[in-house]
């Protein structure tokens, strides 16, 4: 082997070895950014779960509120019905004070 060879494949096996180097630091570099995404990914999860846990505790608020609107629509036509009934027994009254009486 000449020494321009023995060069040349020590050079090789310098460049490969620094090559593999820098492989390993960069696979490394991208596992630490995907367990940081993962991290925050999970937080996100957790965030949206709070999100969601508040929906429903709106939705749940809603439902009473409609439940309570219903009830109120109820009572008031009951008093509606009522006040109709009382208005009806008022004119008859108005007319029986107020018609002539036969003599």
């Amino acid at each position: 082997m000449t020494p321009e060879l023995i060069a040349i494949i020590t050079l090789g096996i310098a460049l490969s070895g620094l090559m593999y180097n820098q492989g390993k630091r960069l696979d490394r570099r991208i596992d630490r950014l995907e367990e940081q995404m993962n991290h925050r990914f999970d937080k996100v999860d957790e965030r949206f779960d709070k999100v969601d846990e508040r929906f429903q505790k709106v939705d749940e608020r809603f439902e009473k509120v409609e439940q309570r609107f219903s009830k109120l629509e109820q009572r008031m036509q009951t008093l509606e019905l009522q006040q109709a009934k009382l208005e009806g027994l008022l004119e008859g009254l108005r007319e029986a004070v107020t018609r002539p009486r036969a003599a």
